[in-house]
């Protein structure tokens, strides 16, 4: 298969998903078998992980289905094509985490757009979406059964390592497939800038990227820098328009708990009733808590983004090349985590 018919095939796979979607809007379209399936497997998502509502798994879908417009498929190609392989290359091992539904794709989409074959180990969190997904490829070319195959444990039938984890798992994809080519992913998180004068309109955009798929992605803002003096009143009040997201059993749940132990600690937080706010100046916190750090001049988030630059996954807000209020959790094709571009990485080999 050359990458002309992967293209095309990922395109018609992209307007299968596109038929999924709107029948979920609850308009009249058939589905075929392999489609049909996928929707079902949407609507059970949330009885075997309490994150994945239905909500964040059509959020996700929709942002893979950008990924399969043939325009960005072509336009995403274009710096590779010189080097992109024809037929089967090697067979890459993909360690997918399970934070977020179908939060690995991207590296699932980079391998088989590259013409390798693609060697799935699913989170437990996280293994019935991506299969069903990849079905209504399947279905589309037969040709893609031999190179998607989903493992329970790594086997040794793999040349390249592709693992997203934390700082701990990484040490154990270091000891165990540090051998092999690999890109491996640790822990990061991401930031936003303020400067006070905001919109309603860019705060309401702006939740977003807090709180969508409940804060458990790295895309997720964790931490905010707020001029010295800032009130949050505003903000508080504009971030009102996701509390029905936010009705969820286990976010609900991590709001309790998060209270109970700043209480018990005597930390001094902000309660808005549906979150909270800590003055704190790591940039790790917990669901439902989000840091905050006042600023005098422009050298404190400077300094900060310098120290952690190997750990910061996007900057969002009034700061130089920063992303627009409300685009962290949608990254166009070439947004690749952690910097490495996967694709690169893969037509090296």
């Amino acid at each position: 298969m050359n990458l002309d018919q992967r293209i095309s095939a990922f395109s018609v796979w992209g307007n299968s998903l596109h038929k999924v979607l709107k029948k979920m809007e609850g308009e009249l379209v058939a589905l075929s078998l392999p489609e049909e399936k996928f929707e079902a497997t949407i609507n059970i998502a949330k009885s075997y992980n309490g994150w994945f509502s239905k909500e964040s798994v059509v959020l996700s879908c929709k942002g893979i289905l950008q990924f399969l417009s043939k325009v960005e498929l072509e336009k995403f190609v274009r710096p590779y094509r010189n080097k992109m392989k024809e037929g089967v290359g090697k067979t890459v091992l993909i360690v997918m985490a399970g934070n977020i539904p179908m939060v690995g794709f991207h590296d699932l989409f980079c391998v088989l757009l590259s013409g390798n074959k693609a060697l799935v180990k699913l989170s437990s969190d996280d293994n019935k979406l991506l299969p069903a997904l990849c079905e209504m490829l399947i279905a589309i070319d037969p040709s893609f059964s031999d190179k998607i195959e989903f493992i329970e444990r790594p086997s040794k039938n793999f040349e390249v390592v592709i693992a997203t984890g934390n700082d701990n798992s990484t040490r154990y994809f270091e000891y165990y497939f540090g051998k092999f080519p690999h890109v491996f992913r640790k822990n990061r998180f991401s930031i936003a800038v303020l400067n006070g004068q905001e919109t309603e309109e860019q705060l309401k955009e702006f939740s977003k990227d807090i709180f969508l798929y409940y804060g458990l992605g790295c895309r997720n803002v964790s931490k905010i820098f707020v001029p010295k003096g800032y009130q949050f009143k505003t903000l508080i009040e504009t971030f009102i328009v996701q509390l029905p997201y936010l009705e969820n059993n286990k976010y609900q749940n991590n709001l309790e708990y998060q209270k109970a132990v700043m209480l018990l600690n005597k930390d001094p937080f902000i309660d808005a009733g549906f979150f909270f706010m800590k003055e704190n100046t790591s940039p790790f916190s917990s669901i439902a808590v989000l840091h905050y750090e006042q600023y005098e001049n422009s050298k404190v988030i400077a300094d900060f983004i310098t120290e952690y630059q190997d750990k910061i996954q996007c900057v969002v807000g009034n700061y130089p090349q920063a992303l627009h209020f409300g685009k962290a959790q949608f990254p166009e094709l070439n947004d690749f985590a952690d910097g490495v571009d996967t694709m690169k990485f893969l037509l090296s080999l």
